[in-house]
């Protein structure tokens, strides 16, 4: 039950609390809590909320949040409780919340370096690169590797490269003095990606007002084949936010992908796709696009000269063979979730959005004749019917051809830092939502 409170009206809380006792009270859960949040946000200070917490996330069946709140609400003056509700936010990834409660714990101990690398990491998490190395700088992280990788990290991503070599040589002279464990592995592997980030940086120019293409290709050696034009309201930074994709869209994607194999001269001797219906579709068209056999993923084997195809790129969760690169082997997917992790980020991929529904999806949406939208239920016709409609979607000849060729372009400029070029790695690297490429987005 809430307990009555008084709000104190000094804080700029009172609103947002107030908001939020009476989403409460009218059994809106997930609302009010959006509320307190907001709440958190402007005074983390203000005790009612933790005690308006507790009863919502008692509601929602949050038995460890609520345990967390109760501690700092009992303890409010010290660094743990804070830090540990900081850590759980960071580790459930609802990182404006954890950004609240590792600021409070910075505070009362200003020269902690834990809570200042995980406060970075989360500002990274929400694209604000400038406030995690601000943090970083108000620390001695020279005794952690870790803060300075990340300190270092962040120095590239704001274009301010002195100093990430000379960091990298030196770690990676003190890890090989070390006895080699999991820990020691993981360090020298980023120290690694980092040396490769710098140096894909340092080879190109930034030539586009949406830099996802530079800084995905920086990052992670990868490709996009389509972006997100900045004039229309999809202000993510060449990303979309979401997109409900068309069988004229999927078609051209698919062509423009025939046209990156072929540029590049990747192309495979077999299509392998991820045994799943969307995922099997956009595999099969591929094969007959390069008039090669298809098959779907049963066993791991040699997969060498092969294309490997998901619709989703969290569909390759879990299939650890794929970290590896093999010879001559492209990993496909037709789009990349840009704000949820995922073991690998494919070779290429058709584009990035938050949210995606393909034209056979459950969800898309149809406008009438009326220009009333429609939802529309799943697509459930044979795989091999909705590929030749695929198949047989003519090009949309007005569409400007150029961006894509300027990609294309670039790529080719480039592609011997790709990932499983002659100096882009052998190991594909895991997706996360750290960016230094701002965007828009649904929820937190």
């Amino acid at each position: 039950m809430i307990r009555p409170a008084s709000p104190a009206p000094e804080s700029a809380a009172v609103d947002a609390y107030q908001q939020a006792i009476s989403l409460y009270k009218q059994g809106e859960y997930t609302e009010s809590l959006k509320q307190l949040v907001s709440g958190l946000q402007v005074d983390v200070n203000y005790k009612p909320l933790y005690l308006l917490a507790r009863d919502i996330l008692g509601k929602m069946g949050g038995t460890e949040e609520r345990r967390l709140f109760a501690i700092a609400l009992s303890e409010f003056d010290q660094f743990q409780p804070f830090f540990d509700l900081g850590y759980h936010f960071i580790d459930t990834e609802h990182y404006p919340l954890a950004i609240v409660f590792l600021k409070k714990a910075l505070e009362l101990e200003p020269s902690n370096v834990d809570a200042a690398y995980e406060l970075a990491f989360a500002y990274m998490a929400r694209f604000q690169i400038e406030a995690a190395l601000q943090v970083l700088d108000s620390i001695d992280y020279s005794g952690d590797f870790w803060a300075a990788y990340l300190y270092y990290q962040c120095k590239l991503w704001l274009k301010q490269p002195e100093g990430v070599a000379e960091f990298t040589t030196e770690a990676q002279t003190l890890l090989e003095s070390q006895t080699a464990n999991e820990s020691i592995e993981l360090a020298q592997y980023k120290i690694n990606e980092l040396k490769d980030s710098l140096a894909r940086y340092q080879h190109i120019e930034f030539q586009t007002q949406t830099p996802i293409r530079e800084w995905h290709f920086i990052q992670y050696g990868a490709a996009i084949l389509q972006l997100a034009e900045e004039d229309t309201a999809e202000p993510a930074g060449g990303r979309y936010v979401a997109l409900w994709g068309s069988l004229a869209e999927t078609r051209r994607i698919l062509e423009q992908f025939v046209q990156y194999l072929t540029q590049l001269q990747r192309l495979p001797q077999r299509v392998i796709a991820i045994p799943e219906r969307e995922s099997e579709i956009i595999g099969r068209a591929l094969a007959q696009l390069l008039q090669v056999p298809f098959s779907t993923l049963e066993v791991m084997e040699d997969f060498s000269e092969s294309l490997i195809v998901a619709m989703d790129s969290r569909s390759f969760n879990g299939i650890e063979p794929l970290i590896d690169i093999q010879p001559n082997q492209t990993v496909f997917a037709f789009y990349q979730s840009w704000l949820e992790r995922s073991m690998i980020v494919p070779d290429v991929v058709g584009l990035l959005a938050q949210h995606y529904w393909s034209p056979w999806a459950d969800g898309r949406l149809k406008l009438d004749e009326q220009q009333v939208v429609h939802k529309l239920p799943a697509d459930e016709r044979p795989i091999e019917v909705l590929v030749q409609e695929l198949l047989k979607t003519p090009l949309d000849t007005s569409v400007d051809t150029s961006t894509f060729q300027q990609q294309l372009s670039f790529y080719l400029n480039h592609q011997q830092w790709l990932k499983g070029g002659v100096k882009g790695g052998l190991k594909r690297s895991p997706f996360t939502v750290e960016s230094p490429v701002p965007g828009s987005y649904f929820g937190y």
